[in-house]
């Protein structure tokens, strides 16, 4: 995406990246399954000018996945199909299409609109434009982040089989989608150790016993701006049946409202600009965030009288410190912001870092300490870097540099809008110059064509006669 500038004076010639775009395809369910985190289904399908207008607003961005989420989104044929048309219609910028699923459903219109897909993503990831961007992605994002889309090469088909009673329909489902571009795999949240999402309305059963339980919050900064050549929208944006944005996949449909952004009917070509908004109002990053959503879901196992792990039990040893933090780190980010307003997201996380180990050597009156942060550590001296080891001398002249920076994109967006405004200045005085001889000109042609006095009165006498 090219042009512009923003709000922290950052350009957007950069690439917005958006990890993850999803789609709710319809709140209709087949199933009633006791541990959905939906809630109870509902009889609502997303609308064509809702994906229309969704896709208006992201078409000049790289999408890394789009999910497509229900309820059961098989049961939205139309839906389905349609998204497929406008990402390829639209040449959306997409490596990856992620739909969940009960397997229940065999729909050949489904599955021919699905391998059209395949083909479309395979060609651009070949294409000289994809080629670049999987360098950009490769270099800047994938180093970050544990990507995998081996499963599926193009095209992955999530299958839940917990209580889910499709036993003797997931080899035929296999069979039936199963190809060179879709990848049918099965989802392991509900059948490993992995985290398992709950809120406050959430049945406690033996199911989430033994699982570690995190609560839904989302109250982090999602920009990750530090890249060179890319600007990363790093947790999944969703997009409701009703059209409402949030943050977040697969909330329950009551609790949208605690997370939502805007509705995509409120845009006007603005999407990164509201959310970009958003996040200036949150200064933790995900770990911190995370680890908050881990000891609220400690918690409602303790509550729940269940046994908590060794792990789940030093989290909440740590419980008030890390609240403190957040509240600690959201205040100094926001007076960071309002004095440099001109340095980005996550300069002002760097910045805020910085701060925070200045005053934690100076309470232990000690003159370094050891630098836990790897990504903090790459843009200090390459001395620092060698030994993991931080002092305040550096620390002091990394802010200085920092506030220096801000200092020269202040001054050069000054000197921008001071050029934007001689401009405006030229245009206005060339219009009111146009305007002007357009009237005098107006006026001498009224004159011209005028009759005269004399040629009133012979009318009159002839007229007369």
């Amino acid at each position: 995406m090219s042009g512009g500038e923003l709000k922290g004076g950052m350009s957007t010639e950069k690439e917005i990246l958006i990890t993850n775009l999803s789609f709710e395809l319809t709140r209709k369910c087949n199933r009633n399954c006791d541990f959905c985190f939906r809630g109870k289904a509902e009889n609502k399908d997303i609308s064509k000018e809702i994906i229309d207008k969704t896709f208006d607003e992201v078409k000049d961005y790289t999408l890394l996945t789009i999910e497509l989420t229900g309820g059961e989104p098989f049961l939205n044929e139309d839906g389905l199909c349609y998204v497929v048309d406008k990402i390829i219609k639209n040449h959306i910028k997409l490596f990856n299409l992620t739909i969940f699923t009960n397997a229940t459903i065999i729909n050949p219109k489904i599955k021919e609109s699905l391998e059209k897909l395949g083909q479309y993503i395979k060609s651009f990831l070949e294409s000289e434009q994809g080629e670049n961007l999987k360098k950009i992605h490769s270099e800047e994002v994938w180093t970050k982040k544990n990507y995998d889309f081996s499963e599926g090469e193009y095209i992955n088909v999530i299958v839940s089989r917990y209580q889910h009673e499709n036993e003797q329909c997931i080899d035929n489902f296999v069979d039936v989608y199963r190809s060179d571009f879709v990848g049918v795999v099965e989802q392991e949240e509900y059948t490993s150790n992995n985290t398992v999402l709950v809120d406050d309305e959430t049945k406690f059963s033996d199911f989430h016993r033994d699982k570690p339980l995190s609560v839904i919050r989302a109250k982090h900064c999602i920009i990750d701006d530090g890249m060179a050549r890319s600007i990363l929208i790093n947790e999944p944006i969703s997009i409701s049946v009703n059209g409402e944005v949030y943050l977040g996949k697969c909330i329950r449909y009551s609790k949208i409202k605690d997370n939502l952004l805007f509705n995509v009917f409120d845009l006007r070509g603005n999407f990164f600009d509201r959310i970009d908004s958003w996040c200036w109002s949150y200064y933790i990053n995900r770990d911190i965030d995370n680890q908050i959503s881990s000891i609220e879901g400690a918690k409602f196992k303790q509550l729940n009288g269940a046994e908590l792990s060794e792990t789940e039990k030093r989290l909440l040893l740590g419980e008030k410190f890390m609240y403190d933090l957040e509240d600690y780190l959201n205040e100094i980010g926001r007076r960071l912001h309002n004095r440099y307003s001109f340095l980005g997201h996550y300069e002002i996380f760097v910045l805020l870092s910085f701060y925070t180990y200045l005053d934690y050597m100076d309470e232990n009156n000690i003159e370094s300490t050891t630098w836990n942060d790897i990504e903090l550590v790459k843009i200090m001296e390459p001395k620092s870097a060698t030994d993991k080891r931080i002092d305040k001398e550096i620390l002091n002249d990394s802010i200085v540099n920092l506030i220096n920076e801000n200092e020269l994109r202040k001054q050069e967006h000054e000197q921008n809008e001071q050029f934007r405004l001689s401009i405006l200045r030229e245009e206005y005085q060339q219009a009111e110059h146009e305007r002007k001889q357009r009237e005098r000109l107006e006026k001498e042609e009224t004159v011209v064509n005028e009759p005269s006095e004399f040629g009133l009165l012979k009318r009159f006498m002839k007229k007369k006669q």
